[in-house]
């Protein structure tokens, strides 16, 4: 492993921050925000500063980021670019904390949209515009991520997504990183232009309309205004959010595949048929169980744009909805750890794992009448053998194991369990809000700005760890694999 490789690519990765930062720089110019101009320049210079500096001082390396590099590459990144993410909130707002800048940029990059903020009609505009700019970026980063290097490791059975997208055109790692972000680049940038435009067009101001539309195509969960989405009246700005978080719930190996084969490529994909009849199934559950509970209660839109929402892990709901009281708690969070499909921008546990361990218990019962009979198994077109079910065993077990402790940790700080293990799930599974929708359930605990210092660092780790899937972690922990 040689590590000016990786911080000489790190060194670029500062630079896409950097460059990012230019679009809340120019607002803030144009808007006469004296304050957040001033620091978001600060900001700009410094962290162009440092990812300029790494690439110089190690832009001599003679060797290209090796495969073995990637993860460490990939950790280090994530948390670097969160960092660096955390100074505007920090600059603009110094009597904040830097915890809760590094938690609020850690949210906005890991696209988990949990909030230490208890208003946002009181902060600068450019502030807002670059937490939705930070969750774009993540949503961008996770796919390009997944593709790129997860796929290819098989990490929690991700070999079934090898594609064209996920092998790239070369067998450099390093190249294949660049050709990957640039293909997943072109579909996700198409699919924020044509949903800022329809979202736009649906009634909604230019500049809310904005930051939604990077929200949900990236499924972040942040929204401009205290007012959240009952500022926006009438079905069509919720219709349009709702097909945006759609699409971002869905595979980008499935959209490639539309763009070069059409619509046959959605009905091929077995995630997408998981997808809307988890959503159908919950959506229609839950309406008859509040039309039972609340007669005249029940609201079948409403209730499918939060199903869809969880699902997708962006966590919204379309306005005070009085059937989320009757709902129950595990319910709704259990929804939103599940997720969407691999390789898009939903966290959770993903749709590909949960549909595999249902072939697979569906499998050991046909062995209990046939303990001799040859069973195969199929996802789609593909058929997978027991070494693939282990890797989603595998991924499984650490994930329930880490829910676990990450909800025992929480409730040693101070927390109530029932509300420790409810954070732990909707930071892990990437959905922050669904710990807010489960507390307007009827959960009793704190709110995320009232969260101890320590507690909220403790956040920070199990998003970050959420965001790179768990076992890339543990196989960063391993000390076999730091001495080769």
């Amino acid at each position: 492993m040689v590590y000016s490789n990786i911080l000489h690519a790190l060194g670029w990765l500062i630079l896409v921050i950097a460059v990012a930062m230019v679009v809340p720089l120019i607002f803030a110019f144009g808007t006469a925000d004296a304050k957040a101009f001033s620091a978001f320049s600060l900001s700009f210079l410094f962290t162009l500063f440092s990812g300029g500096a790494l690439i110089m001082a190690f832009r001599d390396t003679g060797a290209s980021l090796t495969k073995r590099d990637l993860l460490p590459f990939v950790a280090a990144g994530w948390t670097v670019m969160s960092f660096f993410g955390a100074l505007p909130f920090f600059t603009i707002h110094p009597d904040a904390s830097f915890t809760g800048a590094v938690f609020e940029s850690v949210s906005g990059i890991t696209t988990t949209g949990a909030t230490v903020f208890e208003t946002l009609d009181d902060k600068s505009r450019a502030l807002i515009l670059w937490r939705a700019l930070l969750q774009w970026l993540g949503g961008w980063g996770s796919v390009f991520l997944g593709a790129a290097v997860f796929a290819s490791f098989g990490i929690g059975g991700m070999s079934l997504r090898l594609s064209p997208l996920t092998r790239g055109e070369t067998t450099n790692p390093l190249q294949r990183l660049r050709s990957t972000a640039t293909e997943i680049g072109r579909i996700y940038t198409t699919l924020t232009l044509v949903g800022l435009l329809v979202v736009w067009a649906s009634g909604v101001p230019a500049f809310d309309a904005i930051c939604l539309t990077l929200s949900a195509v990236s499924t972040g969960g942040f929204v401009p205004t205290d007012a959240g989405l009952s500022a926006y009246e009438g079905i069509a700005p919720k219709f349009w959010l709702m097909v945006l978080m759609c699409l971002g719930a869905i595979s980008f190996a499935t959209h490639r595949q539309v763009v070069r084969t059409g619509l046959r490529a959605v009905r091929e994909d077995p995630e997408v048929l998981y997808f809307f009849n988890l959503v159908l199934a919950a959506s229609l559950v839950i309406w008859f169980v509040t039309l039972i509970a609340a007669p005249g209660h029940g609201d079948i839109f409403s209730t499918l744009f939060a199903v869809i929402s969880l699902v997708s892990t962006t966590g919204w709901l379309p306005h005070e909805a009085a059937w989320i009281e009757r709902t129950s708690p595990v319910l709704l969070l259990g929804l939103a750890v599940i997720g969407g499909s691999t390789l898009s921008t939903a966290g959770g546990l993903k749709l590909l794992r949960a549909g595999l361990l249902v072939k697979q218990s569906g499998k050991e019962l046909q062995r209990l009448v046939y303990p001799h009979g040859i069973i195969q198994s199929r996802f789609g077109d593909r058929t997978f053998g027991i070494q693939l079910m282990k890797s989603v065993w595998a991924f499984f077990v650490v994930f329930v194991t880490a829910l676990g402790f990450g909800g025992i940790v929480f409730a040693a700080m101070g927390i109530d369990m029932e509300p420790a293990f409810a954070a732990a799930l909707s930071l892990l599974a990437n959905v922050g809000p669904a710990y807010d929708m489960a507390r307007l359930a009827g959960m009793d605990g704190p709110s995320i700005h009232d969260f101890s210092t320590l507690a909220k660092w403790w956040g920070i780790i199990i998003m970050l760890a959420g965001r790179l899937e768990l076992v890339l972690v543990l196989a960063l922990t391993n000390r076999a694999f730091w001495r080769g």
